[in-house]
Parts: structure tokens; C-alpha cells; sequence
């Protein structure tokens, strides 16, 4: 009996050990504020990886997060926000014991700095981690891989060298026709492009002066009730027209005037939706202006129907069209910015699967254009030309005259639209 007694003493000892061991088990934690230069980003989406299948997603309203790991694992954590780069960030516990966890470990502290991206330049570098982190038995602590680091640094900064250097220059071009529409007393287009200069670059100072120039000139030649009503009825009369584009400039003349105001803005929203309906549904470009050259003023980049298996298409779309003359319509361009990355990246394996099955050498032509369209969706432009050109050289190889003509000029459009200026001249000769 009493043998009975200490067996069970012992045994209950051990039980209450592990589940007092249990509780003294420390988590792994990962910590993290998102900035964009200095001050908080807000509305910033976080998905965690581990070991290739999701773990967590979350959206970051007060760009804080706080996230507990488990140990032996490998974790990717994708930050991004519409409009701006997105980072990636790796994290192993791979070398973390129960005995670390039992003494406790400090919380990884990763601060992250987001920044905008900008049509023309390759974020392909960012596919990878920004940094790698590990825990280290020798520091008894996670720490970073200072070398690789160092290189990602190096890189990151080379991709915000060519952003600035593409935003200075796309300031320089709305400044000189600002300026042109100013002088010749164009008032209202040239606030527009003053105000497109100003996206570009919001610390100069230059465009504010030039508004608030053409606000006191304005003033005193018309009364602003009575230009924002003039502009709605233009705006209307055109949208019943069917004048699409004509009608958006107007309706963003009239939200000058009183830029409150919602009637216009949602009509020009009603406007995007019902061209990006035409594209998706017709996969040609809908008549704007009921004019062949208007229709390259509408920056869209809705391509085709999305469809992975293209055997009766019969003809590749206009994937991209010109920037506007006048370019009043700069804020369109990308409009459609809620594109998935992981259903793009799914539709895109697909067709690169579709191109190897093919023993049709004119439909491989056209599924590499479809792969072209779908990288410029996600803003993958190097590898959107790359495509494009692949089947812009085997429409030249089979003589497909009708395919060089499609291939080609949405290749010039493509180098247009990311200020590739010169080489859009190539394919325009």
C-alpha cells in the first residue's frame, strides 16, 4: 500500500513538473512599426508564411504588429499596401530549444520603412527578403545576417535612385505643359497639370504657387458655383454622348471648383468601371471618343478576360493605352490597383504551362502575350516587355503581319506609359 502511495506521489510530481515546465515556456514574438519616411503607414496588409503555407493574415490599421512564432520553423512575412513596394522579411526558429524558451527570449524587433513604387522601374530585387533572421546558440539571441543585409541595402537603395530620378523627370514634363496652358491663359488645364506635377513631387513648392495663381485669376473673371455647374453640364452632356474621356476631364474640372463635392467623383468612378467592364467582357478597347486617336488617351490597364486557356482566341488586345495629350487623366493610370498578386502569379504559372504543352507556335505567340499582360497588371514591367517581345519574335518568324502590328504597338505603349520615352520611339518607327 504504501509502495502504491509513493508511486503515486511521484507520478503526480511529474505531472504537475511538466505543466509547470509548460507554463514558464516563453513565446517567440516578432514586433514591428511601419513607416514610410519617418511617420507612421497606416492600412498596411501582413501575411505570414510558415514553411511555405499561410499562417496569419491581418490588416494593419495603426501600422503596429505583433506576432507569435512557433519554434522549428521558417517564416516569410509579406508587407505591402497598394501603390507602394511590398518587402519581405525572413524569420527562422529553426536552432530555438524548449530550453531557450524556458529562460525567455526578447522580442525581434523589425522596423519597417515602405515606399512608393513608380511605372518604369523593376521591383524584381524586392521578390526576395530584405533580411534574413536567426537565432544564433553563440549571441543565445536572434540576430540579423549583416551580410546579406548589406547587399539587399545597397540594392534597395539603387531601386529609390531610379524612382527619383522617374518622378523628377515625370515633375519636368507636367511642369512645361503647366506652364504652356498657363500662359496661354488655358487656366484650368493648367491647374490640372499643376496638380499632377504636385503627386510627383509633394515638397515643391512651385506648383502651389502656380494654383493658388490661377485660383486669384479665376476668381475675378468667373464665379466658382457658376464654373463647377458649367463643367457638370459639359461632363453629363459628354457622358450621354458616350464621350467617355472628355466627359472624366470635365467632371475633374468641376472637382477644382468644389473639390467636396461627390457627384463628380463618383461619376468619374462609374466611368472606370464601365470601360474596365469593356475590356473584360469585349477584350478590345471601347470607342471613347468615337474617334480612333481619343481612344489613346484613356490610361487603363485592364487587359483581356483573365482566361488561362486561350485556344480560340483569335487575336491579341491592346493591353495599354497612351497617355493623354493634355494628360489631364494622369490619375487613372494603374486604376485597377487591387489586382492580387497571388491569382496573378497562379494565372501566370498557368499560361507558362500552357506554353511549354503547346505545339502550336502561333498560339504560343499569343499565350506570351497574355503572360506580358498579367505582369503589367502587378507592376512587373521588365518582365511584361520580356514577354511581349518573345511573342513579338514569333509573330515576325510565321509572317502573323496582324500580331506584329498588336505586339508592337503595345510594346510602345507599354515603354510610354513607364517614360521609356526613347525606346518607345523604336517601336513606334
Amino acid at each position: 500500500m504504501l509502495y502504491k502511495v509513493i508511486k503515486y506521489c511521484i507520478l503526480l510530481f511529474l505531472i504537475n513538473s511538466n505543466i509547470l515546465y509548460a507554463q514558464l515556456l516563453h513565446s517567440i514574438v516578432v514586433k514591428s512599426n511601419i513607416t514610410e519616411n519617418n511617420k507612421i503607414l497606416n492600412n498596411v496588409s501582413l501575411k505570414v508564411y510558415e514553411n511555405g503555407k499561410i499562417y496569419s493574415k491581418q490588416n494593419l490599421i495603426n501600422a503596429k504588429f505583433s506576432q507569435t512564432l512557433n519554434i522549428g520553423k521558417d517564416y516569410i512575412f509579406v508587407l505591402s499596401k497598394p501603390g507602394y513596394v511590398s518587402k519581405k522579411i525572413e524569420v527562422s526558429t529553426k536552432n530555438v530549444s524548449n530550453d531557450e524558451l524556458k529562460y525567455g527570449l526578447y522580442p525581434i524587433e523589425i522596423p519597417v520603412s515602405l515606399f512608393k513604387t513608380f511605372p518604369g522601374v523593376s521591383t524584381d530585387i524586392l521578390d526576395k527578403p530584405i533580411t534574413k533572421i536567426y537565432y544564433s546558440d553563440y549571441e543565445g539571441d536572434f540576430i540579423y545576417d549583416k551580410d546579406y543585409y548589406n547587399k539587399m541595402k545597397s540594392k534597395i537603395l539603387d531601386v529609390k535612385n531610379k524612382i527619383r530620378n522617374l518622378r523628377q523627370q515625370a515633375y519636368n514634363k507636367e511642369i512645361v505643359k503647366a506652364d504652356k496652358n498657363f500662359n496661354t491663359k488655358k487656366y484650368e488645364d493648367a491647374w490640372l497639370n499643376y496638380l499632377n506635377a504636385e503627386q510627383y513631387l509633394p515638397k515643391e513648392q512651385y506648383p502651389i504657387t502656380q494654383i493658388n495663381k490661377i485660383k486669384d485669376i479665376l476668381s475675378t473673371i468667373s464665379n466658382f458655383d457658376k464654373a463647377y455647374n458649367k463643367n457638370i453640364k459639359k461632363a453629363d452632356k459628354n457622358l450621354n454622348n458616350k464621350k467617355y474621356n472628355d466627359a472624366i476631364s470635365y467632371y475633374k474640372k468641376a472637382l477644382l471648383y468644389k473639390p467636396a463635392e461627390s457627384y463628380p467623383r463618383n461619376q468619374i468612378n462609374n466611368i472606370l468601371k464601365l470601360l474596365s467592364q469593356n475590356y473584360a467582357d469585349n477584350n478590345t478597347i471601347p470607342d471613347i471618343n468615337n474617334t480612333t486617336n481619343n481612344n489613346k488617351d484613356i490610361n487603363q490597364n485592364i487587359t483581356y478576360n483573365g482566361n488561362t486557356d486561350i485556344t480560340n482566341t483569335k487575336q491579341s488586345p491592346v493591353l495599354f493605352s497612351n497617355k493623354s495629350k493634355n494628360n489631364n487623366d494622369k490619375n487613372i493610370l494603374n486604376n485597377d490597383k487591387n489586382v492580387d498578386e497571388e491569382e496573378t502569379y497562379k494565372k501566370i504559372k498557368a499560361l507558362q504551362t500552357n506554353v511549354i504543352k503547346s505545339d502550336d507556335i502561333q498560339q504560343k505567340s499569343l499565350i506570351l502575350f497574355n503572360i506580358g499582360s498579367e505582369y503589367y497588371k502587378i507592376g512587373k514591367f521588365d518582365k511584361a516587355i520580356d514577354n511581349l517581345q518573345k511573342s513579338l519574335n514569333i509573330s515576325k518568324n510565321t509572317n502573323d503581319t496582324q500580331q506584329v502590328a498588336v505586339t508592337t504597338e503595345n510594346i510602345a505603349l507599354l515603354y510610354d506609359n513607364i517614360y521609356r520615352y526613347s525606346k518607345a520611339l523604336e517601336f513606334y518607327n
